[in-house]
């Protein structure tokens, strides 16, 4: 009897250890994606660079930012948007707004779902 009883033990504790591994393991994953995708979101890209500067888009400047505003549409078309999300958001709109300021919808978008975002809010209306 004291065997049997013992190994009703040591099955859900097996159980137990494993799930806690997994669910260890799933997170620390989590957490590195997060990070590398708020890195990206930081970084930008080659459009972002030139959106500095627009002067060396050479004459593509609608052009290049119709591609940035779809891809902020995309980012912003997610139905969970994460801090990764909105950081990326704001960055590609203030690119779009780089390339051209008389684009007027980036300015909505960016003030209506950057205004969602605590950390964002006070950014959404300049």
């Amino acid at each position: 009897m004291t065997v049997r009883s013992g190994m009703a033990w040591i099955l859900p504790l097996i159980l137990l250890a494993s799930s806690s591994f997994f669910s260890a393991s799933v997170i620390r994953e989590r957490s590195q994606t997060a990070r590398e995708s708020n890195a990206r979101a930081q970084s930008g890209g080659l459009l972002q660079e030139i959106g500095r500067r627009p002067a060396f888009a050479l004459g593509f400047r609608n052009f290049l930012a119709d591609m940035q505003w779809m891809e902020a549409v995309q980012v912003a078309g997610s139905r969970r948007m994460n801090g990764a999300d909105y950081d990326r958001l704001d960055v590609l709109v203030r690119t779009v707004n780089n390339f051209d300021p008389r684009f007027v919808v980036p300015y909505l978008l960016g003030g209506l779902v950057l205004g969602d975002s605590a950390r964002h809010g006070t950014e959404a209306w300049k």
